[in-house]
């Protein structure tokens, strides 16, 4: 292993912990670093899943993943329950299976072979709550299996990746906790989830809600009605990108109490959640209590706050019901660029940079 080279991948881990859409090029670097043809970072467990390839291996991920192969790998699962043992350092193959398992296995017989990617050395490098973000690397049948002399020293190296790792994911929450907590200040309810709908963090509002048609059980939030739950799952699920079962999606789930008005939920994704190794938060929940008094129109306190032309507070007001953007350009009959366009303006206006909390933003007004 170079050094120099080592060194400029561990400065390329920490720069996507700032920069997610830098992260296929980091694992590049260390593909480089540890002389092999592919990185892979996956993020397994109790969250869901989500991976981040190095640059040039799309097509790899795709297929791994439009095939299933994610759900049914050996390796991940061999070497997650070998490193759970006690195990500290890089898993190789070797480890993993005898000669005759790795002969009888759809993985090695098919996936594996199909990228020249034989050899395998993997380890869990950061942890949060029954999710693990495991790193491995692969090299093709010429290249050779991962020798015990250079897995000391890629050991060593992988360490103080584990280590930019865990701090990126520390950060990553810790920044996501502090934009909710700004964007709650005046009392909203709102809740920050993973892709599988677990709560990371909430406010105070958020809590006082909960009994209130709306329960929280092992993380995950619940409606208490069971035909309300079914629509809420979907709308998480929708949120999430993962496959939902409702033929007819909606943008909000309205949970309606025996007397009074309804509390309305929305899930609103955070752009490039998706994109990040560490994209732990996936998305904000909106809870808002209609038995709440409104001061004034929406339309009117965008226009008088924050001077949104006509057009520009029909946008807004379209991207606060949980439009997307390309839905919110066709209802208002404009051109997509035009919309996008338009949504620029109303972030500099209002102060917001993403969709997610110019939502919140809509929800607090309206």
């Amino acid at each position: 292993m170079r050094q120099d080279v080592a060194d400029k991948a561990l400065k390329a881990v920490y720069e996507a912990a700032l920069m997610p859409e830098t992260w296929p090029d980091a694992m590049q670097m260390i593909s480089a670093a540890c002389n092999a043809s592919l990185a892979l970072g996956q993020l397994v467990g109790k969250d869901g899943y989500n991976a981040i390839a190095s640059r040039g291996s799309e097509g790899l991920l795709r297929d791994y993943v439009d095939g299933g192969w994610h759900e049914n790998n050996p390796r991940m699962m061999r070497g997650l329950a070998i490193t759970q043992a006690g195990f500290r350092g890089l898993v190789t193959e070797r480890q993993m299976f005898t000669a005759e398992e790795r002969a009888r296995l759809p993985f090695e017989q098919e996936f594996a072979p199909r990228y020249d990617i034989t050899s395998e050395a993997g380890t869990v490098v950061a942890s949060h709550a029954g999710s693990h973000f495991v790193l491995t690397v692969q090299r093709g049948l010429r290249a050779g299996s991962f020798e015990d002399d250079e897995l000391k020293t890629m050991n060593h190296f992988v360490d103080n990746v584990a280590a930019a790792c865990s701090f990126a994911l520390r950060a990553k929450l810790e920044q996501a906790a502090n934009m909710l907590d700004a964007l709650g200040a005046r009392g909203e309810a709102l809740a920050l989830l993973s892709p599988a709908g677990r709560i990371l963090h909430s406010t105070a509002a958020f809590e006082t809600l909960l009994n209130d048609r709306l329960t929280v059980r092992n993380s995950h939030v619940h409606a208490v009605e069971a035909g309300d739950d079914v629509r809420l799952q979907e709308l998480i699920a929708r949120a999430a990108d993962r496959p939902s079962l409702a033929s007819e999606p909606s943008n909000s789930v309205f949970l309606r109490r025996a007397t009074g008005r309804p509390l309305v939920v929305r899930c609103l994704p955070i752009a490039g959640a998706a994109r990040d190794f560490f994209g732990l938060a996936r998305m904000i929940m909106t809870v808002d209590d209609l038995e709440r008094p409104r001061s004034t129109a929406v339309h009117e306190s965008l226009r008088d706050a924050f001077g949104l032309t006509a057009a520009e507070v029909r946008l807004a007001v379209r991207i606060g019901r949980g439009e997307m953007l390309r839905a919110a350009a066709t209802g208002e009959g404009v051109s997509f660029e035009t919309a996008r366009t338009r949504l620029k303006l109303i972030f500099d206006k209002t102060g917001t940079r993403r969709q997610a909390e110019l939502a919140v933003l809509i929800s607090r007004l309206g």
